[in-house]
């Protein structure tokens, strides 16, 4: 259950993932600034590999969405419209 504002910590999905052996996220949600980006730093720091879907996130500006995805999710993966993720 989460119970930050991020996805990842204190959720017990890093565990899960590794069991799992997942090591690609493909990432969407809401408030891109702060829940995306906080489960991001959170992933990248434990050595996943992530992609954002671009056209699958937002937030309640649309400034800061951009933001987001031109400075912020770049440094800890890639940023990708959902036409663009091959899913398999």
């Amino acid at each position: 259950m989460k119970r930050t504002v991020g996805g990842y910590h204190g959720t017990g999905l890093d565990a899960l993932l590794r069991e799992r052996g997942i090591e690609t996220l493909v990432m969407a949600g809401i408030r891109t600034n702060i829940g995306v980006e906080s489960t991001a730093r959170a992933a990248y720091d434990q050595g996943h590999r992530l992609v954002f879907v671009e056209d699958a996130m937002s937030a309640r500006f649309a400034e800061h969405h951009e933001a987001s995805v031109r400075y912020n999710l770049p440094r800890f993966g890639e940023v990708a419209p959902s036409s663009a993720v091959h899913w398999g």
